[in-house]
């Protein structure tokens, strides 16, 4: 049975990832068929496509089973189609894994190593966050009421209305979809199996960040990678810290949102509004603005506004008056949550 739960894990959060990051990849252009971008990308897909489901069914009162069902059969399809369609570029990859030459950069080779071992600090080791008591209440209600923000998970009284704060943003249930799918408990899977994929997730976004900046200079990427590694080492000197926010509390979605996904705008933004930007970049941009929704409230506010200050300084340096389309037509979904968040709830 570990077996198994370990194989529906790896199928779940490895290779789903990896294959449906395909989507919003563009093959012809150096650097984006990486491992490490297909698998960034391919969680901004899964998150996405909750998001484009999630809502619509928790506003008209559907059970929790109908959402299970409704994303795994588009996952399973999706990855499905997009293997096959690609299924020539991932041999490319696989070839060049297996048999292409590895350049051994010390710098780059000790933040891999460091970063595994930060994680398994943070998995092995206990941290309590009173948050959880919400978090991880509301994904343990959603699996055992198989409903969606109807009970309260502090004391399973039912709601009189949605709690405007979270309904917009349903990663607790999106953790609960992750544990049905598993057959684990909700407080497993946040405690000990999402801060393996999503701290080394995490750092991946930074090594993209620092392609973008260095170019495929391995040592200046790793000495970039050590310099974060550092600081979040010795960042917890506070509970609002980006570094608390990444290794003690990761599984909840307002620390994605800081540590993830909005680092990801940086990438993202750049992509979108180079002037060779192409459809997989304001797919990747779109599919970023509803992962940001999904993750927390305050991802509807923030992304709008970060995406806006890099065009910002784009149009003034470029001169490029199309950024302003651009972005507006990316942040739609953000904008359709907004005025919900304002005038419906």
């Amino acid at each position: 049975m570990f077996l198994y739960k370990a194989f529906l894990i790896a199928l779940l959060l490895v290779i789903a990832p990896a294959v449906l990051g395909s989507l919003l990849t563009d093959f012809k252009r150096k650097g984006d068929g990486s491992l490490t971008a297909l698998y960034v990308k391919g969680w901004l897909v899964m998150m996405a496509v909750f998001q484009l489901f999630a809502i619509p069914l928790i506003f008209t009162r559907a059970d929790f089973t109908t959402l299970v069902h409704a994303w795994t059969v588009v996952i399973v399809l999706l990855s499905v189609i997009l293997l096959v369609r690609n299924r020539k570029e991932y041999y490319k990859i696989w070839k060049q894994y297996r048999y292409g030459r590895r350049e051994t950069v010390w710098p780059y080779i000790f933040a891999i190593e460091l970063i595994i071992v930060l994680t398994m600090a943070m998995v092995l080791l206990q941290h309590v966050d009173d948050d959880d008591a919400f978090y991880v209440g509301t994904a343990v209600t959603t699996l055992q009421t198989d409903s969606m923000y109807e009970y309260d998970a502090y004391t399973g009284d039912v709601y009189g209305a949605f709690p405007a704060r979270y309904v917009l943003s349903p990663f607790p249930v999106f953790v609960a979809l992750i544990a049905k799918l598993t057959m684990l408990h909700p407080t497993i899977i946040a405690h000990t199996v999402l801060p393996v994929f999503l701290i080394p997730l995490a750092f991946m976004v930074y090594g993209l960040i620092g392609r973008e900046l260095f170019g495929e200079n391995k040592k200046a990427v790793g000495f970039f990678l050590l310099a974060l590694l550092a600081l979040n080492l010795w960042g917890n000197f506070s509970v609002y810290t980006s570094s608390s926010f990444l290794l003690f509390r990761i599984w909840q979605g307002k620390a994605v949102l800081a540590s993830i996904l909005l680092p990801l705008v940086i990438y993202s933004a750049g992509c979108l509004l180079n002037e060779k930007g192409r459809g997989q970049d304001w797919l990747m941009a779109l599919a970023l603005a509803l992962s940001s929704c999904m993750v927390s409230s305050m991802g509807i506010f923030l992304m709008p506004l970060s995406l806006g200050a890099y065009a910002l300084v784009y149009l003034v340096t470029r001169r490029k008056a199309y950024v302003i389309g651009r972005v507006l037509s990316c942040c739609t979904p953000c904008i359709i949550y907004g005025l919900i968040y304002i005038f419906a709830l």
